[in-house]
């Protein structure tokens, strides 16, 4: 008898360990390359105010039935104010009932899959039952307030009992429920967060701004046992707080002379200063008038090499005829001779646009052709394509490569207008006898330039006189303007 024992001791612990080795560390294996990841995993809000989601994704699942996890963040920086449970799983009732919760006093946002499962064993069952039962009624502070038996949350900010009848329900929903058997990446939970702190502007290039990591904690993955469990490679995030604006915007820029002949080259530099610092993600519309108040020449510039994306885009522009069939050349020589260019402006932000499209075309020499504009109106999420008015060339147009500058604002610069879109920029060739230099230039890094010529054959009305340039800027609310006269005149 005592001999049997001991063979039927053997036994067990041969098929336990095959168990182990062969079922549940196969299991492991797969569960074991899971991973939760905060989506993005870098994000920078752009204003004290905004709210904007962010994620939690798992990827590699295979054979899972259950999930929880925290995510913390700072609370100085940021207040979370909704949660929403992904779609990975099928809603209740053919999967069990999840639950997401946010405090914002802590910090922290919480969900899992199998609410109810308060000692995370990976089951909802009578042991959990008693757990909240002991707990029920109570609230933080109270000698038997547990607040894992608090499942949905409702404990912040709420007078009286927290752990009460809701939180029983998603007990009793769960109780013994097991969630179907889910493979694949998706979302696990979305949230939306309010940035509520900003920081102080005017650090030196690169701008060191106030950050908080968004970290993944207590996070385990169920697979089809009760006992077959993971905590899976996390992925965490970091979130980079907004600027206060600067309290002074100084705009400044100078011509390179007072005085210029037609066909000199015009060198147009400027700085835009934020409390004392360069501004270098900020764009500067510039105008020059002609003693007309035609303008002659409009470029949208930027402050610096990575100017912040706009919700409103040109996301295409191409040389057309006058039918809207692409071209790449023109001939300066043909009679009335006129160029056309094709230009798509996309709406990506939540209002619809009502704005000025600008298109300036320069030959080779970068002698202005002209300015032509016209209004467009986008819905929001919407694009429209359009063709501009045409741009008149004579033969004193330098043929050779030529380049076309297309930009959104909301008005002309003169009547108050600033740059709602970066420059797009395209080449054309120009057919013509005329030859000349090209002249280029990169601006420096926290400046604005442009380099360009005018030639009184190719303006409308050119004569000689005062030109009236105009520079505005609109950065983080601030606007500001600046405007200067230069002589232009024939040679002598």
């Amino acid at each position: 008898m005592h001999q049997l024992k001991k063979l039927v001791l053997a036994v067990t612990v041969v098929l336990l360990l095959a168990n182990i080795f062969f079922s549940d560390n196969n299991s492991a294996r797969a569960l074991a390359t899971v991973a939760l990841s905060v989506d993005p995993v870098n994000f920078t809000a752009h204003t004290s105010g905004e709210r904007f989601y962010i994620q939690v994704r798992i990827y590699n699942a295979t054979n899972i039935t259950g999930y929880m996890f925290k995510l913390h963040f700072n609370q100085t920086f940021l207040a979370c104010v909704k949660t929403e449970v992904g779609t990975l799983f099928p809603p209740f009732p053919n999967s069990t009932m999840p639950v997401a919760k946010f405090d914002n006093n802590q910090g922290i946002v919480s969900t899992q899959s199998r609410a109810g499962d308060i000692n995370k064993d990976g089951v909802v069952d009578l042991r959990d039952l008693v757990i909240l039962a002991k707990a029920y009624g109570s609230k933080p502070g109270d000698t038997k307030w547990n607040p894992d038996a608090d499942i949905d949350g409702n404990s912040v900010g709420v007078v009286g009992f927290v752990v009460g009848l809701s939180d029983l329900v998603f007990l009793a929903a769960n109780y013994k429920r097991v969630n179907v058997l889910v493979s694949g990446q998706g979302v696990l939970l979305k949230m939306t967060f309010e940035a509520i702190y900003a920081s102080k502007y005017g650090s030196p290039y690169p701008y060191a701004k106030d950050s908080c990591r968004l970290e993944i904690l207590n996070d385990t993955v169920y697979g089809p046992g009760q006992t077959d469990t993971i905590s899976p490679i996390t992925v965490n995030g970091t979130y980079n707080s907004p600027y206060n604006p600067p309290l002074a915007l100084n705009l400044t820029f100078n011509p390179d002379q007072t005085t210029y002949h037609f066909e000199d080259k015009i060198n147009i530099t400027g700085f835009l200063i934020g409390d004392g610092y360069l501004v270098i993600d900020s764009l500067v519309a510039l105008e020059i008038l002609n003693p007309r108040n035609n303008p002659v020449a409009l470029r949208t510039l930027p402050t610096g090499a990575t100017p912040v994306p706009r919700d409103i885009m040109i996301t295409g522009l191409t040389a057309c005829d006058s039918n809207g069939i692409s071209t790449d050349t023109f001939d300066a020589n043909a009679p009335n001779a006129i160029a056309y260019f094709l230009v798509t402006v996309k709406n990506s932000g939540s209002n619809s646009l009502n704005a000025r499209v600008i298109v300036n075309p320069y030959d080779s020499s970068n002698a202005s052709l002209g300015v032509v504009s016209f209004q467009v109106s986008v819905p929001s999420g919407g694009s429209i394509t359009v063709k501009s008015p045409g741009v008149p060339l004579d033969s004193r147009a330098v043929s050779g490569n030529a380049m076309v500058y297309s930009s959104v604002l909301s008005a002309f610069v003169e009547s108050g207008g600033q740059a709602l879109s970066l420059e797009k920029s395209a080449t054309f060739k120009i057919a013509s006898f005329t030859s000349g230099q090209t002249i280029l230039a990169d601006p420096v890094p926290g400046t604005y330039q442009t380099i360009l010529r005018l030639r009184d054959s190719l303006q409308p009305g050119a004569l000689d006189g005062n030109y009236i340039i105009w520079a505005a800027t609109s950065y983080m609310g601030n606007n500001a303007t600046q405007t200067k006269q230069v002589w232009m005149a024939r040679s002598p």
